[in-house]
């Protein structure tokens, strides 16, 4: 039998804990109580046992995150600085009261119990150490030894309380030893490897050559929680960030901030998968839901991760620790996951027992987890155009009309645009709004400089009609549906797509760039390669590509339609049947988009019937006649350039050439007459033109219109 000067001072046989479960703990009598000077009453926290209780079960260890007790942490006050004062007089108050188990006679025993129930009355919400108590799921014995490694820290008078109760000064941190001594219902299995305590690093027992001398330290993390300071562990700052709290929610987000109520509701709690366009609107909706909770959702990418397992398994600890500190929800953000990121996150998933969130663009597996999905509907435009009005402060119906109809964004993210809280101006929002999709833009996409106007394309006039009324149907498409009343009318919704046909170099491309400088508009080509990949891939990539350019407004062309959108083949094995479903997503996504699409061909005879039923527009783009030629002549030349007195529009009109033709052979012959030292003149576009014809496969001979 060991008595507690056995046990205080390091008489225990040293064993690993991880047996020690099946040790029985020593009795403890009175007289070996009496038999120690150092000896003090036990604990107050509990009714003193005649006897030692047997040890309780070993707790299961916990995953990623300890699931919480059902008692929940009610919502923050709003004076946090008032709870913070009255959580450091109740923890001050424990304090004193564990220096009684350790010095004080019984007859302290009553007035600490009341000093303490005192400053738990007084408390607007629950301390934070019983915070930490409930989200633990701690014993009685566990919650004092988390006490009693903390206190040398709360208090120095403590500290020398220990070393006394020790027998050497020197030693100021209170060991294993003495909390099974002096600590009501001690259990050793509050000190193994999987236990609350060592698992999450609340408290630290460190090195010793004999177990129950080993020190126990409270961590800064977990002192800094106890006396209610709001920090973030530095192996967290730089992978994890706080969502803030939204102001309000908008009646299309309501559902789903409801239904991520009600699932976590549940018990076990499941796995949330939120599924939307944006970002930032997913990440309020989420917010919002774990307001109910009284807790704070921190931020997680997928891919920001450690790469390597040991080192993914310590943040995750330590993650786990801050989330169960703060009564946090776990929010994952799997917009960009890659596959090998999808492993780690069905992992994650299936080992969580307490809330997370993985947002998504498009559904994704998460494994054997039990799974929630909840879709995120977009804001309505009558939600944006309320949110434009608080932007644009001053605006006209047609200017806030006109940016609803354009950019496809949440009121978040309108609200974002600028620089704190003045109101935008006209120009400034509408660069701002152009400029927020950009960076989703670049994955699948390429910019295409958008510098030319209609002075710049020469084309027939009932083709240059219908680029004009291309420009004048997105600009005025808010008028004509929403205040006309024609969106009631058709399903179609308000995008348009446009089909430009022809041979190569009669300016299908520079149309494109043309309309979206008259529109003030980004353009981009889709790189239709850069979107394939593994089943499902093409389909989760594109959507992102269209909602990316619906929020930025940025006008879509997919070059070479003719390949994609060949009359369909039959279907005759596995492969082909995956393209044409690609094939049919790609035609769902251009006639659900909101924005402008142009596709090009060079063989208009070859697409898809379907595909030209959902054509606003096709414009065929036909070769040059002499008389548009000759136009394109005398634009290519800019004015700066010294041209020679022969040079003759009306003969080099006669060479039977496209408006890119006629653009390369202009560049040649400059590059020619600047290497010659002379004026430019029709040597020099003869030269380039038979270059240009060799390239074409055409007989340069043919090229004659020097004298």
């Amino acid at each position: 039998m060991h008595n507690r000067e056995d046990l205080v001072k390091g008489a225990t046989a040293e064993e690993p804990l991880d047996k020690a479960e099946d040790r029985a703990v020593p009795e403890v009598k009175e007289s070996d109580v009496a038999a120690t000077p150092t000896v003090a009453e036990p604990s107050p926290f509990a009714s003193p046992p005649v006897e030692t209780p047997p040890e309780p079960a070993p707790k299961p260890a916990p995953a990623l995150v300890p699931e919480p007790t059902p008692e929940v942490i009610p919502e923050p006050a709003e004076d946090d600085s008032a709870w913070s004062d009255e959580n450091r007089q109740y923890l001050v108050a424990c304090v004193r009261q564990l220096q009684g188990v350790l010095q004080r006679s019984p007859s302290a025993r009553q007035a600490d119990e009341a000093i303490v129930a005192d400053a738990r009355a007084r408390m607007s919400r629950t301390p934070a150490l019983e915070q930490t108590v409930a989200a633990f799921g701690l014993s009685p014995f566990e919650r004092d030894v988390l006490l009693l490694a903390a206190a040398p820290e709360l208090d120095p008078e403590f500290a020398d309380i220990v070393g006394k109760t020790l027998g050497d000064r020197k030693r100021t941190r209170p060991t294993l030893g003495l909390a099974l001594a002096y600590l009501t219902d001690p259990h050793w299995s509050a000190f193994t490897p999987g236990a609350p305590l060592r698992r999450w690093g609340l408290v630290d027992l460190q090195a010793g050559p004999i177990l129950t001398q080993r020190p126990l330290v409270c961590p800064e993390r977990t002192l800094h929680h106890l006396l209610g300071a709001k920090v973030v562990e530095p192996e967290l700052a730089a992978r994890v960030r706080t969502v803030p709290q939204p102001s309000s929610v908008s009646a299309s987000r309501k559902p789903a901030v409801e239904a991520c109520v009600a699932a976590w509701a549940q018990t076990p709690s499941p796995v949330l998968l939120v599924v939307g366009r944006e970002v930032s609107t997913l990440e309020q909706t989420v917010s919002a839901a774990a307001r109910s909770r009284g807790g704070r959702v921190l931020r997680l990418r997928i891919d920001d991760l450690p790469a390597t397992a040991e080192a993914r398994a310590r943040f995750l600890t330590v993650l786990g620790l801050e989330m169960a500190l703060e009564q946090a929800v776990l929010l994952i953000d799997a917009f960009d996951a890659r596959p090998e990121d999808l492993a780690v996150l069905r992992a994650l998933a299936e080992d969580a027992t307490a809330p997370i969130a993985v947002i998504a663009r498009n559904a994704i597996g998460l494994g054997r987890a039990p799974v929630v999905r909840v879709e995120v509907e977009p804001a309505t435009p009558d939600e944006q155009r309320v949110a434009w009005q608080q932007a644009l402060a001053g605006a006209t119906d047609a200017v806030v009309d006109r940016f609803v109809a354009t950019f496809d964004l949440d009121p978040n993210a309108i609200a974002e645009l600028g620089i704190g809280d003045a109101p935008l101006d006209e120009a400034t929002a509408w660069q701002e709004a152009r400029a927020h999709g950009r960076p989703r833009m670049l994955t699948f996409t390429h910019p295409i400089s958008t510098g030319a106007t209609f002075d710049d394309i020469v084309l027939p006039e009932l083709q240059t009609t219908m680029l004009h009324d291309i420009v004048a149907q997105v600009r005025h498409r808010a008028t004509v549906y929403e205040r006309w009343g024609f969106a009631k009318r058709s399903g179609r919704g308000m995008g348009i797509a446009a089909l430009f046909a022809g041979p190569s170099g009669t300016g299908k491309t520079l149309a494109a760039e043309v309309i979206s400088h008259a529109l003030e508009l980004d353009l981009y080509r889709i790189d239709l390669a850069a979107l394939t990949g593994a089943p499902g891939e093409a389909e989760r990539n594109l959507r992102g590509v269209f909602d990316a350019a619906a929020a930025s407004g940025a006008v879509l062309l997919i070059d070479e339609a003719d390949a994609l959108f060949g009359k369909r083949a039959e279907i005759q094995q596995g492969a082909d049947r995956y393209a044409n479903l690609e094939v049919g997503h790609l035609l769902q996504q251009l006639e659900a988009y909101r924005g402008l699409a142009i596709l090009t061909t060079n063989h208009k005879g070859s697409l898809d019937p379907s595909l030209l039923r959902r054509l606003r527009f096709v414009i065929d783009f036909p070769m040059p006649d002499p008389e548009l030629r000759e136009r394109l002549w005398q634009r290519v030349f800019p004015a700066t350039v010294p041209v020679a007195e022969d040079l003759d529009m009306a003969r080099l009109a006669t060479l039977n050439l496209t408006g890119g033709n006629i653009q390369n052979i202009a560049l040649g012959a400059a590059f020619a007459a600047a290497d010659a030292g002379e004026p430019l003149g029709m040597v020099h576009v003869q030269r380039a033109a038979r270059a240009e014809y060799a390239k074409l496969g055409r007989n340069p001979s043919e090229v004659r219109i020097t004298s």
